[in-house]
């Protein structure tokens, strides 16, 4: 946020010049865009040239069509790739094809097991994805297999919950052509990838307060933390921590200069826990009453990134108290937790994705 209020990240003043364009549907979409000129691009068995959206000014098409010569730096490193070298394999086109996984979009090229809804009746459906092979269920916790579909590649799966358990995962296993994963390693057969997910019941107590000069959190921090025992202007239960204010943060609230207090039990097996906070302007963590994550310094709401907080914790079995206190100055306010058990390394898989309470 931080990045947008300080830097022009407005789309403007672009050449676009000698490309060819070969079977494309829709040659340029633009919108949102000021200033754009086009000179010397080749279009060849296309549907639309230019598509202009909304907020879209000073789109010169004029040289479009006109021959451009531009003095051509050969790179140095093509040399060392065949001139005639095409790609292994092409991506499936199409939206329908999209999958944005927390890595970026998936590219065909290693096993997935893609979440693709969760019907009207609890039933999970999953895509079964590798660009050849075969797979075969490894083993499941908290899910029962109903469905699956051909133990080769595309395939589907359709699984039900079957316990209030906090973790549920699927295991798959690969077997198959040497492949390369999102991170770029190298897998092969034996391979384990899946699904799970992270839902531990929990009962948010969130309490607002609003501070003025006398109780600021940085320069009258003490001041400030006696507020916070004093009535609450608001609050509420959530079953989760998960809150984006782009202004007030209620009817008749402030949108500016106020405090956040939300507490928590949640009971979990012994273990690492992956524990984040993302919070816009200041924040700390408490578990068990010992402060965990300290983020009370502006330093943290810089530069977007910054505003993410993470540590990982060794947890006993049993009942935990998690404690959040969060201010906010002024703009946009933002306040997410996250909480993930870690896995052995000898016990982790490739996922479709992780899906934490948050």
């Amino acid at each position: 946020w931080k990045y947008a209020q300080v830097r022009d990240t407005r789309s403007m003043n672009y050449w676009i010049a000698v490309n060819q364009f070969t079977a494309t549907e829709t040659v340029y979409d633009i919108m949102g865009t000021d200033t754009v000129a086009f000179s010397g691009n080749l279009k060849m068995a296309h549907t639309t040239g230019l598509k202009l959206g909304d907020r879209t000014n000073d789109i010169d098409t004029s040289r479009e069509d006109d021959p451009l010569y531009m003095d051509y730096v050969p790179d140095e490193r093509l040399k060392k790739i065949p001139v005639t070298k095409r790609p292994n394999s092409e991506f499936p086109k199409g939206k329908d094809n999209i999958r944005i996984t927390p890595w970026g979009p998936y590219n065909f090229e290693y096993p997935l097991l893609w979440l693709k809804q969760i019907d009207s009746s609890g039933l999970y459906h999953f895509e079964v994805l590798a660009p050849s092979g075969n797979w075969k269920v490894n083993g499941a916790l908290g899910f029962e297999i109903t469905d699956k579909g051909a133990d080769s590649f595309p395939s589907h799966l359709v699984a039900k919950p079957i316990s209030d358990a906090a973790f549920k995962e699927i295991r798959l296993e690969y077997s198959g052509d040497v492949f390369i994963d999102q991170l770029g390693k190298t897998g092969s057969s034996g391979s384990l990838f899946g699904y799970e997910q992270y839902h531990p019941k929990q009962n948010w107590n969130v309490q607002w307060f609003s501070w003025n000069d006398t109780t600021d959190p940085l320069t009258h921090e003490d001041a400030f933390m006696q507020l916070l025992k004093s009535s609450p202007i608001h609050q509420n239960t959530y079953d989760q921590l998960d809150f984006t204010w782009w202004g007030a943060i209620g009817k008749n609230l402030p949108a500016d200069s106020f405090a956040t207090v939300a507490t928590t039990t949640i009971e979990t097996e012994a273990g690492f826990y992956d524990i984040g906070i993302t919070a816009d302007d200041y924040v700390k963590v408490y578990v068990d009453g010992k402060l965990f994550i300290d983020a009370w310094d502006p330093k943290y709401t810089a530069l977007d990134e910054l505003t993410h907080h993470r540590r990982l914790l060794e947890l006993s079995k049993g009942i935990h108290e998690f404690r959040v206190v969060h201010a906010e100055r002024t703009g946009i306010a933002t306040l997410m937790f996250y909480m993930h058990p870690q896995k052995k390394p000898e016990e982790k898989m490739l996922f479709q994705q992780k899906i934490s309470n948050h």
